[in-house]
């Protein structure tokens, strides 16, 4: 997770819709659940990624091989 003073980035970018949300094992649940809540509210008001029609994978990052 990433911090600059009291403003946790992570959740600023989801809530912008420059970032989506991928829960990793161990992740802290809390935490997941509201990057999750902010990707939806993103979502609803179609902003940042969300304001074009896409194709992103559900399934999270991949690594090529």
């Amino acid at each position: 997770y990433l911090y600059a003073g009291d403003l946790f980035l992570n959740h600023e970018l989801v809530k912008r819709g420059l970032a989506r949300v991928f829960a990793y094992p161990g992740d802290n649940s809390t935490i997941a659940r509201n990057l999750s809540k902010a990707e939806e509210g993103a979502k609803r008001e179609g902003v940042g990624l969300w304001s074009v029609e896409q194709d992103f994978p559900e399934s999270g990052p991949t690594t090529k091989q």
